[in-house]
C-alpha cells in the first residue's frame, strides 16, 4: 500500500507515544485502542505492532498477545533486531 500522507504519518506517531505514556499509566484499554488506530494509519512499524502485543498481555488478554507476538515475528523485516529479541522472549513467558 502507498504510504499514508505527511500529516497522518505524524497524527500516527502521536498516537503510538500517547498510548506508551497510557500504558505506562495504567490505562491499557486507552493504549490499546491510541495503537490500533496508529496501526491503521501506518501499518508497517513493526514496533507498534510489539508494543500492542505488550499491552494486550498486560491487560491479561494472553492469546491475543502470543497472536500479536507471532504476527511481529512474521513481519520481522519491519522490526529492528532487538525488537524482535524482546517479542522472541517474551513469547518464551506466555
Amino acid at each position: 500500500p502507498p504510504d499514508p500522507p505527511m500529516h497522518d504519518w505524524h497524527h500516527a506517531e502521536e498516537l503510538a507515544e500517547r498510548a506508551e505514556r497510557l500504558l505506562s499509566l495504567g490505562r491499557g484499554n486507552e493504549a490499546e485502542r491510541a495503537l490500533r488506530e496508529a496501526i491503521e494509519i501506518d501499518p508497517g512499524r513493526g514496533h507498534w505492532h510489539a508494543t500492542l502485543a505488550i499491552v494486550l498481555e498486560t491487560l491479561g488478554r494472553i492469546e491475543e498477545a502470543r497472536a500479536a507476538y507471532e504476527a511481529v515475528l512474521s513481519r520481522s523485516s519491519f522490526c529492528a533486531p532487538i525488537v524482535i529479541a524482546d517479542v522472541r522472549a517474551r513469547l518464551e513467558t506466555l
